[in-house]
């Protein structure tokens, strides 16, 4: 079986962070609707203009499919996006699961995006 995967991406927001953080919303949908992500969770410190999030993917092959696909695209070419940093992490299920990850949070979402 293929362990789910984390993918770590942080970046240095340069631009109108109040406009970024308002616009959240929206962006968050075509993200939402990428395949085989489970979720994300949106990560901000606004002081030091940093962003990221938090993905978790059902496979590898998703989280590959990703990396090929036109969000990451986006996020790699948009110039307001500086030092952006992409990590995958394999998933250690059983200490996460413990630890009271949200490793079975994937229909929650639904309920926003319709």
């Amino acid at each position: 079986m293929d362990t789910r995967k984390i993918l770590f991406i942080q970046l240095e927001y340069i631009g109108d962070r109040e406009q970024f953080i308002r616009d959240a919303d929206k962006l968050a949908v075509p993200i939402a609707n990428v395949p085989g992500l489970i979720w994300k969770m949106w990560l901000a410190n606004p002081d030091t203009n940093s962003f990221g999030g938090l993905y978790l993917f059902e496979s590898e092959k998703a989280l590959n499919k990703f990396f090929d696909g036109p969000v990451a695209a986006e996020i790699s070419k948009k110039p307001e996006f500086a030092n952006v940093d992409m990590k995958s992490f394999d998933v250690m299920e059983a200490p996460s699961l413990i630890g009271r990850s949200p490793l079975g949070a994937d229909l929650e979402w639904r309920r926003f995006v319709g």
